[in-house]
């Protein structure tokens, strides 16, 4: 599975320019940086956290805590496109519902 979601994520990045080297470092001073923990501590609409079951970057209590997709790991859009569409609609539909 690893594997496969490489080669995908090999294949769609040499279809598109490369970004250059301060395009690079911006977008990981923003990641360094960002700090959303005072927005998400009240959310202006509500939240759904999907997570993959097998994704080393996030710590085992987040992913415990995320509606899990069981066969994932960190980049779902690229390894079960069809399992997230499924669980990005049943949430939607979900919020709707609760909002109503």
């Amino acid at each position: 599975m690893p594997g496969e979601a490489h080669r995908q994520l090999r294949a769609r990045l040499d279809e598109t320019p490369h970004a250059d080297t301060d395009t690079l470092a911006q977008g990981l001073m923003w990641l360094e940086t960002l700090d959303n923990r005072a927005l998400l501590a009240n959310p202006p609409c509500p939240i759904r956290l999907l997570a993959g079951a097998h994704d080393p970057l996030l710590a085992s209590s987040t992913r415990q805590q995320a509606l899990r997709l069981e066969a994932a790991g960190h980049c779902p859009i690229l390894s079960q496109p069809a399992l997230l569409a499924t669980r990005l609609v049943e949430q939607a539909t979900r919020a709707l519902q609760e909002s109503r």
